[in-house]
């Protein structure tokens, strides 16, 4: 939690800078939120009254991420009377520090026509949840506009205002609230649940659906938000899933989890190829289009292969996730599962190699390949450690 408190304080100081500089300010959103629950605090973002431009003027190191939306981040506190010292990177926190805005029409379901400069009320109306629009003062005093902080006391998410209204604005927030009552373990309000259960995601880019699935997956809440999809109609949306109980069980297991292996978990119950054609159709990096099919072929079975093609399998560089998805399929055996994987988390290369048998004599073809195999089995079944050993069972 001290680095909690530390992202807490650069927020902090950063509101102090712009209250001296003659601006409002606050902390707002999800560090109010996960401070006021005891959560760990990820990310410090701020609201202001200050222009961008002004913003800009106050700290030294800034990135304009989103000027032409009021969002300008400044970088590892930005102390205004230290403007030569630092880099951007050097390991610091960022601060998201966006302008109090009020947004005109939304016509794509994503982003508003327009923005224009608000007050505080108008800056809380807009967002999608009352337990999203708590601001702060650096000590910790809130402000509520909406009535975020009954909500958070019964462990309730709410839409502001006409709730279908704010998930039709972006529909990404029908995705946000199953991630953050999964996360949170919060109720859906009845009406927000309705919208939930009405507001097409069609159109939203696969990159944000998938890192919202990512984000309850790392969050340990894979199988609360899967579940979710299926009460709310928005699994089909997702991903698809041929067993929605058996694979939320397993996600539960996981718990905290990387989006691949709980893409792994999610796709399971329907095989192999069939997660394998619709990794292919998605935004993800060719690792992940390799690993997932992978995962799902090696892991059911992994405790009854040979003993050499298990050790293979924990030796690749997905072997961690194969033995841990593999433990959370087949519980029973989850201690087998971690010792096999402790066994090859720094394998030793065998001691024989391609190069040494050609120096033997042997030919470059079919039967040096054939070799090595048997070479292989024998070095990771125990049947042989040394160079000789290995060499007579080539032979």
């Amino acid at each position: 939690m001290e680095h909690d408190h530390g992202i807490w304080n650069d927020g902090a100081y950063v509101v102090s800078c712009l209250r001296r500089a003659g601006h409002q300010a606050w902390l707002v959103g999800g560090c109010v939120r996960d401070r006021q629950l005891g959560r760990p605090i990820k990310d410090a973002d701020v609201a202001t009254s200050a222009e961008p431009d002004e913003v800009e003027g106050i700290f030294p190191r800034t990135i304009a991420v989103g000027k032409a939306f009021g969002v300008i981040k400044v970088l590892h506190g930005g102390r205004p009377d230290d403007r030569t010292t630092g880099r951007p990177d050097d390991g610091g926190n960022t601060i998201e520090v966006a302008s109090l805005r009020a947004d005109d029409r939304y016509i794509d379901g994503r982003r508003p026509t327009a923005i224009r400069r608000g007050s505080l009320q108008e800056d809380a109306e807009r967002r999608d949840l009352t337990v999203n629009a708590l601001y702060a003062d650096p000590d910790g005093t809130i402000t509520d506009p909406v009535g975020g902080l009954p909500d958070l006391r019964d462990r309730v998410l709410r839409g502001i205002g006409d709730p279908a209204a704010r998930l039709a604005e972006d529909r990404l927030r029908v995705l946000r609230v199953l991630r953050f009552a999964a996360v949170l373990s919060f109720a859906i309000e009845e009406r927000t649940a309705a919208a939930v259960r009405t507001v097409s995601i069609e159109g939203v880019a696969r990159e944000r659906v998938l890192d919202e699935l990512g984000k309850a997956a790392a969050g340990g809440a894979g199988g609360a938000f899967l579940r979710l999809c299926v009460a709310h109609g928005q699994l089909a949306a997702v991903a698809p899933c041929a067993g929605p109980d058996a694979a939320a069980t397993i996600l539960d297991r996981l718990g905290p989890a990387p989006l691949g292996l709980a893409l792994a978990a999610w796709l399971l119950p329907g095989g192999s190829d069939a997660a394998a054609a619709w990794i292919s159709m998605q935004p993800l990096p060719s690792a992940l289009r390799r690993s997932v099919p992978w995962l799902i072929a090696t892991a059911p079975r992994l405790g009854e292969q040979a003993v050499a093609d298990r050790r293979r399998a924990l030796r690749s560089p997905d072997g961690a996730a194969c033995a841990a998805l593999a433990a959370a399929i087949d519980p029973g055996r989850a201690t087998d599962y971690v010792a096999w994987a402790a066994q090859d988390a720094d394998p030793r290369p065998c001691p024989v190699s391609a190069a040494d048998l050609v120096a033997a004599g042997w030919k470059p073809g079919p039967a040096l390949g054939c070799a090595l195999r048997r070479i292989e089995d024998a070095w990771l079944n125990g049947e042989a450690t040394d160079r000789d050993g290995l060499l007579r069972i080539a032979r």
